[in-house]
């Protein structure tokens, strides 16, 4: 009891912190979330009934480290900092990155008295704060049209995989905060220091949750102050240049973030992941890409991870309902993106706009992101959540563009007044 008054006190005095006119929508959010909190649990309990969630695991064993907490805080501490002392009572203590998510759930256990959904429910909140920031910010910077918001706010496969105690959760809160952190310090001057710190911490979780998203972001952030650098004609050609040696410098550094993105071992490791991925995939869930393990093959069939980790599941390769209600969000994604495009060509032949740094980065690291999420891990299910690391950028660039065109629609056909009337 007490614990469900801890959240309904959490709750009343964020959404009173809030400006009054944001109040409803952000509680509307909430209820939004729990629908799909709800629906979360019930997929899984009706298709995938067959094997022990992952998410419910790493719920058991946050459970079994807030019970190692109060019977032994020596045994506790050992097994939080270093490695476990009992790992046959951990179902993922040989897992790292699956056990250190469980890890960041054991605040929410205790909180919840480990109650699933209550603990789900505090980290729902905290993805929705760091959301509220990232718009927060991005709108201050970028953008003054509204449309594009609401499509990080009620995408349902992002609403969809960030329920329930899953990694994906840490992930958007870790890629929405880093983000903003960013934007903060280099386009509204907020203090260095801070945010640097903060951004390290979060880094340093989204490395240990899912470290090619780590290495991901870090390229998104290096290239979009390199695009920045050349945009900017008030900066030196002698800047520039000793930005972009800095900028490649830690670019080499960045495959040291995991040995399986060493020069040497990716193609390897990508086409393990592969082998397995098709392995243990059912029947017509899973495509084929004909990829072995060297970077030539990898090269050669990029394009091929790129559009199924982009599109796929489309209508007929869909085989039972969650594919094809994917299959329709993908089928709107690709036909949108078209438009999109087009749209955006006509504007740049025209000469109407200039593309931003922060566009230009977020298209290499959606491309990047998909080419080799898609060859590694090409199973239908799998891409769906996978994505949403990486397509939400899309969309909001998406309906940015359409938003842009239907005000220009708007100025178009309004009526001009004549001198004198």
């Amino acid at each position: 009891m007490i614990s469900w008054l801890i959240l309904v006190v959490l709750c009343a005095v964020l959404l009173w912190k809030l400006p009054a006119p944001k109040r409803k929508l952000w509680a509307f959010l909430f209820l939004y979330k729990l629908v799909f909190l709800w629906l979360f649990f019930w997929v899984h309990q009706r298709y995938y009934a067959h094997y022990q969630w992952d998410f419910w695991l790493i719920f058991l064993d946050a459970c079994q480290l807030n019970d190692l907490f109060w019977r032994s805080p020596n045994d506790f501490f050992q097994t939080f900092f270093l490695t476990p002392t009992q790992p046959e009572k951990f179902y993922f203590s040989e897992q790292p990155r699956a056990f250190f998510t469980a890890k960041l759930y054991f605040p929410f256990v205790v909180l919840a008295q480990k109650n699933w959904l209550l603990s789900s429910l505090y980290a729902i909140l905290l993805y929705l704060i760091a959301l509220y920031v990232f718009i927060q910010t991005l709108q201050q910077i970028l953008f003054r049209q509204k449309l594009w918001i609401y499509v990080l706010m009620f995408l349902p496969s992002l609403q969809f995989w960030t329920s329930g105690t899953s990694k994906e959760i840490w992930l958007m809160i870790c890629i929405y905060s880093i983000i903003a952190l960013h934007l903060q310090v280099f386009y509204l001057q907020k203090a260095l220091l801070s945010h640097l710190f903060i951004a390290v911490i979060l880094f340093f979780i989204l490395w240990k949750v899912k470290y090619y998203y780590a290495f991901g972001i870090a390229f998104f952030l290096l290239a979009e102050r390199l695009i920045f650098f050349w945009q900017n004609e008030k900066i030196s050609p002698k800047v520039k240049w000793t930005a972009t040696l800095i900028a490649l410098v830690l670019l080499t550094l960045l495959p040291f973030l995991h040995t399986n993105l060493h020069l040497e071992n990716f193609p390897e490791a990508l086409y393990e992941n592969y082998r397995i991925t098709l392995q243990a995939s059912p029947k017509d869930s899973a495509v084929g890409l004909g990829l072995d393990s060297t970077w030539t093959s990898c090269l050669i069939n990029s394009y091929k991870g790129t559009w199924i980790a982009l599109f796929a599941p489309l209508p007929w390769q869909a085989t039972n309902l969650n594919m094809a209600l994917a299959s329709v969000e993908n089928t709107l994604f690709l036909v949108s993106l078209v438009f999109s495009l087009w749209i955006s060509i006509q504007r740049l032949l025209r000469k109407k706009e200039r593309k931003s740094s922060f566009f230009w980065a977020s298209l290499l690291f959606v491309l990047l992101m998909a080419t080799f999420l898609g060859l590694s891990s090409p199973n239908f299910g799998a891409l769906s959540r996978y994505r949403i690391g990486f397509s939400w950028l899309l969309w909001v660039w998406i309906t940015w563009t359409w938003e842009k065109f239907f005000c220009f629609l708007k100025q178009s056909f309004k009526p001009q007044r004549l001198n004198g009337v």
